[in-house]
């Protein structure tokens, strides 16, 4: 084998001197395609939640379009993420945003658990409400564009989450239509736990309580917020805010207050019965055609057809912030092929 090339045992290729210039981008498709030609998951399986055990790609520097949760099962070593090199030893737990770089080098045996960013929502729902740092991450993670933090549970030689983590990997290989929905109710677990348990965390960026409380305003009242409300709130001038927004989340307010609306949307449009016209009025929309014609630009479809594509056998939604103009992320991408 070649050293450019590291293949995976289904003949997949990551492209290593490719990703000396930049770090490659793993994208959710590419995930999901990994996944059904290893484990022949049912036609009907929604891919929301993926669990592998030493991905293909962890050893060299990468970034990803989702979170990933990254569980050391055994071994030590160095994790660098975002160019900082973090010692890791069996039982840590690493929980990594969107865009992180990162790579575990002489990859350790690990379990990896990558979630689809439009899955969050709906699943740590009660905890995006806690000011506790999992709480924060969450708000930071999901509505700000160049966040680098992520955080680290010093886990030890604790069974139970040894377990769990077992447990999931078993699931994911023999996946039926129930699959996506049980690994959420065991994220969910895994996560309480983690809060109540270990309490010791490591955050490893600078302290953006600011940037949680902004966020977590516009979340409470999406449907009534406006910038010249949010700044009174603050204590801030319209234009520091504006600005505030834009240096520290890396968007403006317009921009930051669709994408909370359009999470909350497309949660309700797979998991209520609510029309399209009552779904707009929670949004705070007044007309419900001025949300239609919001939503088809984001998504290239209507909410109806968003609805119907989610409730279907084969339906496969890329994330909305990836593929629709953002800069950030860089060119290179994870290289698949057979």
């Amino acid at each position: 084998m070649k050293k450019t090339d590291i293949l995976s045992s289904r003949g997949h290729v990551f492209n290593e001197e490719k990703s000396k210039q930049s770090a490659p981008v793993v994208t959710w498709e590419e995930i999901v395609q990994y996944i059904r030609d290893t484990y022949h998951p049912p036609r009907k399986f929604k891919h929301n939640i993926i669990v592998l055990q030493n991905p293909p790609f962890s050893a060299l520097e990468h970034a990803h379009t989702f979170f990933v949760m990254v569980y050391i099962l055994s071994g030590h070593g160095t994790h660098l993420i975002n160019q900082h090199p973090e010692s890791f030893c069996t039982g840590d737990l690493y929980i990594l945003p969107p865009k992180a770089r990162h790579s575990l080098g002489d990859s350790p045996d690990c379990v990896t658990i990558m979630i689809h960013p439009d899955a969050f929502e709906s699943i740590f729902s009660g905890i995006l409400k806690g000011r506790d740092c999992l709480g924060d991450f969450l708000m930071n993670s999901l509505y700000r564009d160049n966040s680098e933090t992520y955080l680290l549970f010093h886990t030890g030689h604790n069974n139970e989450m040894r377990d769990i983590m077992m447990q999931m990997l078993d699931i994911m290989a023999n996946a039926d239509d129930y699959t996506d929905r049980i690994l959420s109710g065991m994220i969910l677990l895994l996560s309480t736990s983690l809060l109540r348990t270990h309490q010791d965390a490591v955050r490893t960026a600078p302290e953006s309580g600011k940037v949680s409380e902004i966020v977590s305003l516009i979340y409470e009242h999406y449907d009534t917020i406006t910038l010249a409300a949010l700044a009174e709130k603050l204590h801030y001038t319209v234009p520091y805010c504006s600005k505030y927004l834009k240096n520290h989340l890396g968007c403006n307010f317009s921009e930051l207050l669709g994408r909370i609306r359009f999470q909350k949307a497309e949660n309700l449009l797979v998991n209520s019965e609510m029309t399209i016209a009552e779904i707009s009025r929670t949004l705070g929309y007044e007309n419900p055609e001025n949300f239609v014609r919001a939503f088809k630009s984001r998504y290239r479809m209507t909410p109806s057809q968003f609805r119907t594509a989610q409730l279907s056998s084969a339906a496969e939604i890329p994330p909305p912030g990836w593929n629709l103009g953002d800069t950030d992320i860089p060119d290179s991408s994870l290289q698949i092929s057979s």
